[in-house]
């Protein structure tokens, strides 16, 4: 549109001047009413000045009003810009303000650990994680062990509530301030990647239990909206304890990976339109694991085990091995419920419009489980609020 503007303008002035050099011309040499050696023909030279000044003085008139047009636009956008960046400075000084506050409020929790020693900042949630991971007794049912979580969390916010109150409202305070900055959306996900950054993984581990209580409720926006709790693994929530209390660490790491690793092809999946289908081999053959989804509202976990190989002896997957099949069906199914329903806090898809499947069948001594569920609205099944724009 810029450059249209511009060459009309240069076009009409072209014109304009040409029509003045056509009638200088024509007097001159032709009509005579313009000539050093007689007298100007005043009546001929009014009529071609009469002429000149209304057609090609309109001419150059809307020439001018194109040109102002444009320096006004251009005026516009440099003061758009600059508002831009006049926001952006405030915003940063903000920002960063806020951040140092959170730092401050990160160092101000302390507590001891067993030895007497005083622990602070990270320290601190880091050893409050332990206790609670270590106090916790589950339940047989993922809603009991929620519901318990959720209980032994609020003990701790309890004893620390003026330290733990004040951090959480510092970190609502930066995520709020990020969401009505009016920045652009790719400018408010690098600020609020940058906020995350800050955030260990034992803060997640607390954040997402923070959000489950009464206090926390209004946080689940921001956690859903940013996904900062991505970089916690689902499978080390104390839900999950009943399973990873039963193996050591290195397993309980090993299928953290491989859940983590489901939960993002998960994802990819759903924000695809097409047919999806990816398989992965783990221990040598030893398990396979298929994840599958046709469209947007279904998707599958299939885990086969052929108990005719062995296996390598050290595996990411080696976990799987101190479950039965049926211990190992509850899990998949848990997993895949965490994933669609808790994980977002149930924000995202309805409940009773789910559809969970399960099966285990055996032959030739090869196991196979299968976990699916299905949107029976043919809504499709949303996880992220990235998934949820596309």
């Amino acid at each position: 549109m810029k450059k249209l503007k511009i060459i009309l303008a240069t076009l009409l002035t072209f014109i304009g001047f040409g029509i003045i050099v056509w009638f200088l011309i024509r007097g001159f040499f032709y009509e005579g009413f313009i000539s050093a050696k007689s007298t100007i023909n005043l009546t001929k030279s009014a009529q071609v000045g009469d002429f000149i000044g209304g057609f090609v003085g309109a001419i150059f008139t809307l020439v001018g009003i194109l040109l102002l047009y444009e320096t006004l636009s251009l005026q516009r956008q440099e003061f758009t810009e600059s508002r831009k960046v006049f926001i952006k400075q405030q915003f940063d000084n903000t920002f960063f303000e806020l951040l140092d506050l959170y730092k401050e409020n990160l160092n101000q929790l302390k507590c001891y650990n067993f030895f007497g020693e005083e622990l602070n900042g990270k320290a601190f949630f880091e050893h409050q994680k332990l206790q609670l991971s270590n106090s916790f007794n589950p339940s047989n049912t993922l809603s009991k062990n929620r519901k318990n979580a959720v209980i032994d969390f609020q003990k701790v916010y309890v004893n620390y509530e003026h330290y733990l109150s004040t951090y959480f409202r510092t970190l609502y305070r930066l995520y709020s301030l990020i969401d009505n900055s009016g920045l652009e959306e790719i400018d408010k996900s690098a600020y609020s990647k940058i906020l995350r950054a800050q955030l260990s993984y034992s803060e997640l581990f607390f954040i997402r239990y923070n959000a489950m209580t009464e206090q926390g409720l209004q946080s689940r926006y921001f956690i859903n909206k940013y996904n900062i709790l991505k970089h916690l693994s689902n499978f080390y929530l104390l839900e999950f304890k009943d399973w990873w209390s039963k193996i050591d660490d290195f397993e309980k790491n090993g299928l953290g990976t491989i859940f983590k690793e489901v939960k993002s092809v998960l994802i990819e999946f759903l924000t695809d339109e097409g047919a999806d289908a990816i398989s992965k081999d783990y221990k040598s053959g030893r398990y396979r694991l298929t994840l599958e989804s046709e469209n947007r509202n279904y998707f599958n976990i299939n885990l086969i085990k052929d108990n005719n190989k062995t296996g390598a002896a050290v595996d990411i997957s080696n976990g799987f091995e101190r479950f039965t099949i049926e211990e190992l069906e509850n899990l998949l199914k848990c997993i895949l419920k965490e994933f669609i329903i808790h994980s977002n806090f149930n924000e995202y898809n309805i409940r009773r419009e789910l559809d969970f499947t399960f099966n285990v069948s055996n032959d030739n001594n090869i196991d196979n489980i299968m976990v699916g569920v299905t949107n029976t609205s043919n809504n499709p099944i949303i996880i992220s609020y990235w998934d949820q724009k596309n």
